[in-house]
């Protein structure tokens, strides 16, 4: 009987991931967040891992560059502070990414003992 390969998408962390189909059961953990979970749904189905993992690859890809889309731009005000009609305000989502460092100047590859 030949191996079967599933792609299949992480319930916690959305990554999509090749697996091998096993005949035991469907649980499986997601190498990205360590998450246990059961087989929900199956988006492709092959005997050659090569041609899932492309799909899986572009499927992961188009995420990221939509999230990184979704995150660069301005972030809509849900609520006018002058208008308060229902009595409570509700809080506006903040965007800490101007904040934050880059990456790339704190990194230090793992072959240089620290220095």
């Amino acid at each position: 009987m030949p191996i079967v390969f599933i792609a299949v998408q992480c319930c916690q962390c959305s990554t999509m991931q090749v697996k091998q189909q096993k005949k035991s059961g469907n649980k499986w953990t997601c190498v990205v967040c360590n998450q246990k979970q059961s087989v929900r749904k199956l988006y492709a189905q092959g005997y050659m891992a090569k041609d899932l993992r492309k799909f899986v690859q572009s499927f992961n890809m188009s995420r990221s560059l939509s999230s990184d889309q979704h995150q660069h731009s301005p972030a809509p005000v849900l609520d006018d502070p002058g208008s308060s009609s229902t009595g409570f305000e509700r809080k506006r989502r903040t965007d800490w990414t101007e904040y934050l460092d880059l990456e790339e100047d704190h990194l230090r590859p793992l072959g240089d003992g620290g220095k």
